[in-house]
């Protein structure tokens, strides 16, 4: 009777890529989870810019877009409108007495007339002192909600911040679109149908822009 030959335990390292192959193993890897996760990272920003885009695209359609605008009146201490005037002090002083937001974007003082100009996503504030008096009236204009919307996705007297949060957005978009070439250029089934799809695409792109754009 024949003694059974035991067989050492099989292994995996054959299978496991070496070298070059486990560079571009690991590198596809981390595409592949860059592409999933990163992006669903960045969706609901990416959304929220997809929306107010298409807002933006059909301003006549939002009528909440439109300005709105009410007066207030005041009384501010004479002492902060003597020279010299130190800006900063006045603008906060309005800005905590009178419940304004947004960036100060202009600030002249005249004789009889000091003027500070806050703005911010669709809202803005006009703010004038009597020097002599103290006497302030306000304007203050509003683009409610919609107005908010459309001036965040442009940047508009968001910050500097926000428009931080553009260019992320932005280049989360261009990764996610190199993320995406890359996953499909590892298809080489389906390889030739999305060179096709990448050329009809920007065809049409550009045929539409030569004949639809005056």
């Amino acid at each position: 009777m024949s003694t059974p030959v035991s067989l050492p335990p099989a292994t995996d390292h054959a299978a496991r890529p070496h070298g070059k192959r486990w560079i571009k193993a690991a590198l596809l890897k981390f595409t592949r989870v860059f592409h999933i996760y990163f992006m669903m990272l960045g969706l609901a920003l990416m959304t929220f810019f997809a929306v107010t885009g298409f807002m933006l695209n059909h301003d006549e359609w939002f009528e909440g877009g439109r300005p709105v605008t009410r007066t207030a009146t005041g009384q501010f201490p004479r002492a902060l409108l003597h020279p010299p005037l130190d800006k900063l002090a006045i603008a906060e002083k309005l800005r905590a007495d009178f419940h304004i937001t947004g960036m100060v974007v202009e600030f002249t003082a005249e004789p009889d007339e000091v003027h500070v100009t806050y703005k911010g996503p669709g809202r803005r504030t006009d703010a004038a002192l009597n020097p002599g008096s103290g006497a302030v009236e306000l304007t203050f204009e509003s683009r409610g909600i919609i107005g908010r919307l459309t001036d965040l996705h442009k940047g508009a007297d968001s910050g500097t911040a926000w428009k931080r949060v553009i260019d992320a957005v932005a280049i989360f978009v261009a990764l996610g679109v190199l993320t995406g070439l890359i996953l499909w250029w590892r298809l080489p089934k389906r390889r030739h149908w999305g060179v096709i799809a990448v050329l009809l695409g920007a065809g049409a792109s550009l045929a539409l822009y030569l004949l639809l754009v005056p």
